[in-house]
C-alpha cells in the first residue's frame, strides 16, 4: 500500500490513515519546508528518526499488530497517526 503525506510548516497533511496489518507500507512524505521542526520526523514504535530533505522522501514497513503508529516531529508539536486494522473492511 502507498501512503501519501506532505510535510510543511504547519505539520502533516493528512496525518491520520488506516492501514491492514501485515500488509507493506510505501510511505512517501514530500517535504516543502526541510527547515521546519516538522522535517525532523520521529516514530518511536518503529525505531525511525529521520531528517526529511526537501522533496520526496520514502520510508517503508509492514505493521505486524493491530493498534496505532503514532508519529511526530522531535519536539512534539506536530504529530499524526497510522490506525492499524486486520480486516480490509476497516479501511478508509
Amino acid at each position: 500500500r502507498i501512503i501519501r503525506m506532505l510535510e510543511h510548516n504547519r505539520g502533516y497533511t493528512p496525518n491520520y490513515f488506516v492501514i491492514l496489518k501485515d500488509q507493506p507500507v510505501k510511505w512517501i512524505i514530500t517535504a516543502e519546508a526541510p527547515y521546519s521542526c516538522a522535517s525532523s520526523l520521529v516514530v518511536p514504535s518503529l525505531r525511525i528518526k529521520t531528517q526529511l530533505k526537501a522533496g520526496e522522501n520514502i520510508l517503508e514497513f509492514t505493521p505486524d499488530k493491530i493498534g496505532e503508529i503514532r508519529f511526530s516531529c522531535s519536539m512534539g508539536m506536530y504529530s499524526g497517526k497510522f490506525v492499524v486494522v486486520d480486516n480490509s473492511k476497516d479501511l478508509r
